[in-house]
């Protein structure tokens, strides 16, 4: 029996907690098949014609027979992985997509330094930052899964990188946290650090070192642009790179560092877009993105982190990322260095993959400014109403408003109370949401009836993240037994139905929330589809952030639609707006 779920004021669907339950984290509970397969079918009615509604309930239908061994194998599965049914399904769909991990698989986070580094240079900044990483790292190690959470997920932040193949990439981990990489004008060099030295005096060694990194103005070859290729043609490429001994030495140097901090002296200011995006996909030849965590320190009062997305999900990042900058408070007190360093790069020998390189800057280039990327900063709720809710209900509005039609939205909401739990889909594109948005999008709701349906849209979305966060969710249950099914070699009539792909498939509206931790600024990620918007936002007491991305050219002006949606739904839920304006 599940404890009692309760949800905070100001937090994001991701911020469901279950209290008072022994003997946590508990087993990924697996609903039974019918359970499924009829709130898959609440979930695509909305969204679907009558006709097309008939044939998805045919397809439900078959499946319910059609199904049952694929039930029984996954109930195995689970008995034998404790729990975890998905988890494996889940981590090889990143392994096995072949586009460039920039700027289209891998996620950032925007995060603001703590006060006491404010005043601090490029090189102290950096060097706080790394010390404070490596600490935490350390920690992690030792982290068992007796508390809350699932400690898996943040152990694998550090010390993990993902090695291209033909078809399907692996991930490897080493939990030896003994060196980091720092790259820096397309150089990297490998700082290792003895393991009687105390963090503080870590800064005070790094911080010298750092100063004659970035005090070499000479370009190195830039090798990590080699990691924006496609994987398959990455893979071909590594293991040209792997026969020369030198980079093999090179390339375990980087693979096996415990993170890869990215100095960036030419990025400077506090333009929150155009860091997003620095984030995301910028100077390629200083970053290795196959690396699970990358962190990026330019000439700001913001830092950044790069995240390969295999092993990991946002609420799990931002735990590790707010305990270092906790302990970033502590080591900026500390006593800095003048003592003369000098940093020694890796010597990387391109030559025999020349003309990769080249391709690769080449489709990098051509790929640059490719997402376009929206700021906004709206004023947030400062009572009990939840400001994640009314953004969904607002994104959905606005891309009525904008495109005409309301489309399927995928918000996923972290799992993390279970064993091996990754996360579930809140599917919040409700009954009573799709009537409010073509109602307020029509002008037809101008009464009485528009207000409530506005609320009674709010109440659904909210069950339904109550529902995903108990484990009766939907997507992760039927992405398993798709997967179990292409084993198999069939594909039973519902994964063939056009609505499978369309309501469950990479949605239109791709939504991400992060709850309010107290250094986060922004959740920034790629569309998921060609014609889609990569929405994430951060509710925080009395300020909601957005960072908006989309491959199309009309992406501002759904960020301003987004910006016009959120303060008419919210008007609307508390009574402070007439139905009809």
């Amino acid at each position: 029996m599940l404890g009692r779920i309760t949800t905070d004021a100001h937090g994001s669907l991701s911020a469901f907690r279950i209290e008072d339950e022994p003997g946590w984290p508990r087993r990924l509970p697996l609903p039974t098949l019918d359970a499924t397969l009829a709130r898959y079918l609440d979930v695509v009615r909305p969204l679907l014609t009558d006709v097309e509604l008939a044939a998805t309930a045919a397809a439900v239908e078959r499946f319910r027979q059609e199904g049952r061994p694929l039930q029984r194998t996954l109930e195995r599965l689970a008995a034998r992985r404790d729990g975890d049914f998905v988890g494996g399904f889940w981590r090889r769909m990143y392994l096995e997509r072949r586009e460039p991990l920039a700027p289209f698989q891998n996620c950032g986070l925007l995060l603001r330094y703590p006060h006491a580094l404010a005043r601090l240079d490029l090189a102290s900044k950096a060097a706080v930052l790394a010390a404070a990483a490596l600490a935490e790292a350390r920690r992690l190690r030792c982290v068992a899964d007796d508390g809350p959470f699932c400690g898996r997920q943040p152990r694998q932040i550090f010390g993990s990188y993902r090695v291209p193949g033909a078809a399907v990439d692996r991930l490897v981990h080493t939990s030896r946290c003994e060196h980091i990489i720092v790259a820096c004008r397309g150089r990297f060099y490998r700082v290792g650090f003895p393991p009687s030295l105390q963090p503080k005096d870590e800064v005070a060694a790094l911080q010298s070192l750092f100063r004659s990194i970035l005090a070499d103005h000479h370009k190195g070859p830039g090798a990590g642009v080699l990691t924006t290729l496609p994987r398959s043609d990455w893979h071909v490429v590594r293991e040209r790179l792997l026969a020369v001994p030198r980079n093999r030495r090179c390339l375990r140097a980087i693979e096996r560092s415990a993170f890869l901090l990215c100095l960036e002296p030419e990025l400077a200011g506090d333009d929150r877009a155009a860091l997003c995006e620095a984030i995301l996909d910028g100077n390629p030849g200083s970053r290795w993105y196959d690396k699970v965590c990358q962190l990026i320190v330019a000439d700001s009062p913001y830092f950044g982190v790069n995240a390969e997305h295999t092993p990991m999900d946002g609420h799990a990042g931002c735990l590790v990322a707010e305990a270092i900058c906790r302990r970033m408070g502590d080591l900026a007190a500390g006593r800095m260095s003048s003592a003369p360093a000098k940093a020694r790069a890796l010597d990387l020998d391109l030559s025999p993959v020349a003309d990769a390189v080249e391709r690769a800057r080449a489709g990098f280039a051509a790929r640059r400014g490719l997402v376009r990327t929206s700021v906004l900063d709206m004023a947030g709720s400062t009572g009990s109403l939840r400001d994640d809710v009314l953004v969904q209900l607002a994104v959905q509005l606005a891309h009525r408003s904008h495109a005409g039609q309301v489309a399927a939205v995928y918000q996923p909401t972290h799992m993390r109370r279970y064993r091996r739990g990754r996360t579930e889909a809140v599917r919040s594109a409700t009954p009573a949401a799709v009537a409010f948005c073509h109602a307020a999008a029509t002008g037809t709701g101008a009464s009485e009836a528009l207000r409530e349906l506005a609320r009674q849209a709010i109440r659904e979305i909210l069950e339904r993240g109550r529902d995903a966060q108990a484990g009766r969710g939907v997507d992760r249950h039927l992405y398993a037994l798709f997967r179990l099914a292409q084993r198999r070699g069939t594909l039973p009539a519902l994964f063939a139905d056009p609505a499978y792909a369309e309501v469950l498939g990479p949605a239109i509206l791709c939504t991400s929330s992060l709850a309010p931790f107290p250094h986060l600024e922004l959740v920034v990620f790629a569309p998921v589809r060609a014609d889609g918007f990569g929405i994430g936002y951060v509710p925080q007491h009395g300020r909601i952030a957005f960072c908006i991305t989309g491959y199309r050219h009309d992406t501002p002006a759904f960020a301003r639609a987004v910006a016009n949606a959120l303060p008419r739904v919210r008007g609307l839920v508390t009574g402070q707006t007439r139905p009809g304006s």
